[in-house]
């Protein structure tokens, strides 16, 4: 638990949202100082991080896996870190782990505590941590991370919006343009929106239910093509198709990750019927990385108004 892998993120690579080194460096001395109370199940697991979701700390394998991500909020972008729990590297990585939820990186040494806090207290025999997940289901988890996924006001604790071991604001304060104040509120309103369509599509998934797991990933996506597409002045009222629209405003300029895009389009034109298992956890997995892209996308339209 203490030989946290991570990828070099913001330190050297460009592709680097969050610095996933800083996090391992801060996390491994949080832990560090634990290191008698450890109990040897806890001892044993692997911790994984990723400055972005391209996944080269290897996250989604881990026990316990973060990836670097970004929220703006108002005229400030903070770092901030998806949870995924639940991955495993036995039997040829047999099993991806899910997003469970967004910290601050000023927040993940506790919530790393909670949680295996929470696998000490309720593990039963010999399970593993991606068998105590399975079993004890994703509600449960949650509600260990959700008191640490809104951030608080910058005015209040501005550390919150600086990236780990850094002491300069992760992003500049951006200005707001003429008439700009509700579009922000309207995109920030969606791509909340679909974080939260997200992890119901994780339920679906965990119950069985692929059908409704596979429509509610792809509700995701539209509600966070949707947000972004608020910000070219387009409103739901307004009754565009987000699919045509959202080729047309951000795909074909090349203003979105043409991979990630690709997810969205194939989820629309395959439907949400008649997918294995397999195939309904993908869809959910590709969902993650459309609304994350989508964030990063908006956060980045922040940075150019600087």
């Amino acid at each position: 638990m203490l030989d946290i892998t991570a990828c070099p993120g913001t330190d050297t690579c460009k592709l680097g949202i969050a610095s996933s080194r800083g996090l391992a460096a801060e996390l491994t001395h949080q832990l560090g100082k634990r290191k008698a109370e450890l109990p040897p199940e806890v001892e044993g697991l692997r911790i994984k991080t990723s400055g972005c979701f391209n996944a080269c700390g290897q996250h989604h394998v881990a026990d316990i896996g973060f990836f670097g991500s970004s929220r703006r909020v108002g005229s400030h972008v903070a770092p901030i870190f998806q949870v995924v729990l639940g991955g495993t590297t036995k039997n040829n990585a047999a099993s991806f782990g899910l997003s469970m939820g967004k910290v601050s990186p000023q927040d993940v040494p506790t919530v790393v505590q909670k949680l295996t806090d929470l696998y000490t207290r309720e593990r039963r025999g010999a399970e593993t941590f991606a068998e105590f997940t399975q079993r004890v289901g994703k509600g449960r988890i949650k509600q260990e991370i959700d008191p640490f996924d809104k951030l608080p006001d910058f005015t209040a604790r501005p550390d919150y919006y600086r990236d780990s071991r850094q002491s300069w604001e992760y992003f500049m304060s951006t200005g707001v343009g003429e008439c700009a104040g509700e579009v922000v509120t309207q995109a920030e309103f969606f791509l909340e929106d679909a974080d939260r369509l997200l992890f119901a599509a994780s339920l679906h998934l965990e119950a069985g239910r692929l059908e409704e797991a596979a429509a509610t990933a792809f509700e995701a996506m539209t509600k966070a093509a949707d947000g972004i597409l608020s910000t070219k002045g387009l409103l739901r009222s307004d009754n565009y198709d987000s699919v045509a629209e959202f080729r047309k405003q951000f795909s074909e300029p090349g203003d979105f990750l043409p991979m990630v895009s690709d997810y969205y389009f194939r989820a629309a034109e395959e439907g949400p019927k008649n997918l294995s298992s397999e195939q309904a956890h993908q869809r959910v997995e590709e969902a993650t990385l459309f609304v994350e892209e989508a964030n990063g996308r908006y956060s980045r339209m922040g940075g150019a108004l600087a």
